[in-house]
């Protein structure tokens, strides 16, 4: 099985995990639609940022299963032409292509985020979350906290790193762990 193969299997691994959370969510949605909190307007506004937030996850989800592809182009774009028509299993190998799981998954936790704070500002009567102040003539002012954006820009930050620059974590985390073992040890 080649490094690519290997990445595809992860990818959609991963798309699935993020399908069956987002199914997983959805009859506490439908069931708060039929109760009183979806009549008040709050109400009405938690369940539209909900309802958002979940068809988020579902679009990337469904977008991660069928690009699964092209990001296991991007994920093993490094190797050389004879690293990757080699049949065998390889620590290696598998290390690069989790750091990039783990990216794919921090990125697909930020992005819903990002959306969300935009649309948020954008149209602050949606999510009183982060609605800062409201003037005399009732126009909603938004304030999104510095510490929200600052989290979210560090998991995307965090989450392409470590979705583009595997190879290079990789060889650092070796590089660490060899310091840390004695000399003549093997392991």
């Amino acid at each position: 099985m080649l490094k690519k193969d290997f990445a595809i299997i992860a990818v959609r691994l991963l798309a699935l995990y993020i399908v069956m959370m987002t199914v997983y969510s959805l009859p506490i949605y439908l069931g708060m639609i039929g109760t009183y909190f979806s009549r008040d307007p709050m109400g009405k506004v938690a369940l539209l940022t909900s309802v958002i937030g979940t068809a988020l996850q579902l679009i990337m989800g469904l977008c991660l299963w069928l690009f699964s592809p092209l990001l296991a182009d991007l994920i093993t774009k490094d190797l050389t032409e004879t690293a990757q028509t080699r049949e065998d299993f390889t620590l290696d190998r598998i290390q690069v292509v989790a750091v990039s799981m783990v990216g794919l998954l921090v990125l697909s936790s930020a992005i819903p985020e990002l959306v969300k704070m935009i649309v948020s500002y954008l149209f602050p009567e949606i999510n009183p979350q982060y609605v800062g102040s409201i003037s005399l003539m009732g126009k909603i002012k938004p304030e999104i906290p510095v510490v929200d954006l600052v989290m979210v820009v560090v998991k995307l930050g965090l989450g392409l790193w470590f979705l583009l620059g595997s190879n290079g974590i990789v060889a650092a985390v070796r590089a660490i762990w060899a310091k840390g073992k004695p000399y003549g040890s093997r392991g």
